[in-house]
């Protein structure tokens, strides 16, 4: 760690006290530049496993990747390179999937494309049983994810309903 005298002790602490309370389990990284100010990897990975972080360690990040994805497809998009009305099955083999080949990069920006979820909560599914037989950091590629839910029926059919 660098940054000032004292006080990269006092946030590891302030860190470490969190972790003792069961407040806070992650990693933490500061930078200014290519400079690291402080970084500290505490707690454990899941509270199902006694695997401990570390600063390399990859999160399920669930939702708030929603955000970063539609900036780049809407770049995509601004560019000409991948028009709305794209069928995702142009794009991605879904090959005995049961999604649908009437659903568009449309659908799935505006969350009108029917996919099945992953877990659905509302239906009394439980979200930690998706990485029962593969823990999420076992799940390196997007594609990783795709077993979670390609073979589940729709919700409804593309353009039909929205569901977040």
């Amino acid at each position: 760690m660098s940054g000032p005298p004292g006080r990269d002790a006092e946030l590891d602490a302030a860190i470490r006290a969190r972790v003792g309370r069961d407040e806070f389990s992650g990693v933490v990284l500061l930078r200014r530049g290519d400079d690291v100010l402080f970084e500290a990897a505490v707690g454990r990975a899941s509270r199902r496993w006694p695997v401990p972080m570390t600063p390399a360690m990859r999160f399920d990040v669930a939702s708030v990747t929603k955000l970063f994805t539609s900036v780049a497809v809407l770049r995509l998009v601004g560019d000409g390179r991948l028009p709305l009305d794209t069928r995702i099955v142009d794009v991605l083999d879904l090959t005995d999937a049961t999604i649908s080949a009437a659903v568009t990069v449309r659908h799935l920006l505006t969350h009108t494309s029917g996919i099945a979820d992953d877990a659905d909560e509302e239906a009394g599914e439980d979200y930690a049983d998706l990485f029962v037989d593969v823990p999420c950091y076992g799940v390196v590629e997007i594609a990783d994810t795709l077993p979670f839910f390609v073979h589940k029926p729709p919700v409804f059919p593309a353009g039909e309903g929205c569901r977040y």
